[in-house]
């Protein structure tokens, strides 16, 4: 799991990449990054951010590289990998859902097709599908309420 400080200075990469700083220092940070979003063991990494950060850019990257991860390796991730993603972006989506909807669209549209890729690639799968529909099923009937 990465701590804070590796979240902060993944911010400060993300923003240098996406915010064209300058070419040099946006190639140097396209080299830290692609890394990240080219082998599954990084998903924790990614996750982290997710979890702990609040800068728009570092949360497209983490999402985008979870959605590549997920379309190429879905066969190398665990399960359990699979099912504890998907678990953290419902509870993340119920919990921000409101926030991010005020305040960072782009991320939230982002985050329902990273969720939705893992629910379609794994419908098929032993992945604890039945959960899964009564959970939703239960966070928007308390959501309506």
């Amino acid at each position: 799991m990465a701590d804070l400080a590796e979240v902060q200075q993944l911010e400060l990469l993300c923003q240098a990449f996406y915010g064209g700083a300058g070419k040099e220092e946006q190639n140097e940070a396209h080299q830290v990054l692609l890394p990240l979003v080219n082998n599954p063991e990084n998903m924790p990494r990614l996750q982290a951010v997710l979890a702990h950060s609040s800068n728009l850019q570092a949360l497209i990257f983490a999402s985008s590289g979870l959605m590549n991860l997920f379309t190429r390796y879905w066969g190398q991730i665990s399960d359990k990998q699979k099912e504890e993603t998907r678990n953290f972006l419902l509870n993340y989506l119920y919990q921000r859902s409101a926030d991010l909807l005020h305040n960072a669209q782009e991320i939230l549209g982002h985050l329902i097709r990273l969720l939705c890729r893992i629910v379609k690639l794994s419908w098929f799968e032993d992945v604890d599908k039945a959960s899964f529909c009564t959970s939703v099923r239960q966070r928007f009937t308390s959501a309506v309420v």
